[in-house]
């Protein structure tokens, strides 16, 4: 069976360190391609991660020869641009969270995707973790009670400051809450298995004086009654720090758990792609 072959878009930091090797380590699939802000950094990367070509112009990296996906690793700001234009050039997307700036752009990336008749998937690597499949198969099998209350916290201080983009609310969307706070929200949703109905928060930046948050806290109401809260910081050490805190309540349990960030990539990614290859 030929390889899965993707396309990078985004040539430093996670899309370095991460999500490039995440691709070579995951059987059968091969990342050929990346597509960079700068000519320099793309060169770099490509020669690093063994690819057929870097790019910097977009509508050239999309015509790539035989890609059938794309990872999309730039600043939120551009997800809307970069996820509309593969998915119009008829290749699966990868968009790493947040999904966009504005809930706007985020529908029209799904109208895009649904007339292109191809997958948009958002990078919430944490559906892959074990333990919290665990925990949430469990909690939607009924055996914990009906679903009451869930807190799902996550410390983490940065050794230094984040990139310029991420200081910047336009491009960025926000600092705590976009980084970190995104991925607490999936957990949230995902472990009360319900539908949000409505929320509220607070945004500050107390510990890093940014103009972009370092402390996030958020209030869900779910449809059938439940409540949540989220907290995300990224000036404060927590007990764990970088590792999330999921504790669900149920009407008749209670449990708490605490998990090594960021370890379902291969996993995730293994298993999406056989999916797309019988699709």
């Amino acid at each position: 069976m030929a390889a899965f072959r993707w396309g990078m878009i985004g040539s430093t930091s996670w899309a370095d360190h991460t999500f490039g090797p995440a691709i070579a380590r995951t059987p059968g699939n091969h990342l050929v391609a990346v597509l960079g802000s700068k000519t320099k950094g793309a060169i770099a990367y490509a020669a690093k991660h063994r690819l057929e070509a870097p790019y910097t112009n977009l509508q050239a990296f999309l015509q790539h020869p035989g890609l059938d996906a794309v990872w999309i690793a730039s600043p939120p700001h551009l997800h809307r641009q970069h996820t509309v234009a593969a998915l119009k050039a008829g290749l699966h997307v990868l968009c790493e969270k947040p999904m966009a700036v504005a809930p706007e752009d985020c529908k029209a990336m799904v109208r895009a995707a649904t007339a292109a008749q191809r997958e948009l998937c958002i990078g919430f690597n944490n559906r892959a973790h074990p333990t919290l499949q665990k925990l949430a198969k469990l909690t939607a099998s009924g055996r914990l009670g009906d679903a009451l209350e869930a807190n799902v916290q996550v410390y983490y201080s940065y050794p230094s400051a984040p990139p310029a983009w991420r200081q910047n609310r336009q491009r960025s969307g926000g600092w705590a809450i976009g980084d970190l706070g995104t991925h607490e929200l999936d957990m949230l949703c995902w472990m009360m298995n319900a539908t949000p109905q409505a929320a509220n928060g607070h945004l500050t930046n107390k510990c890093w004086k940014f103009k972009t948050d370092d402390h996030a806290a958020v209030s869900v109401r779910f449809k059938n009654g439940a409540l949540g809260n989220v907290t995300a910081c990224t000036g404060a050490v927590g007990a764990r720090p970088g590792s999330p805190t999921t504790e669900p309540r149920a009407t008749s349990s209670y449990t708490a758990h605490y998990l090594v960030p960021l370890v379902a990539l291969r996993s995730g990614l293994k298993r999406k792609t056989q999916a797309l290859r019988k699709s």
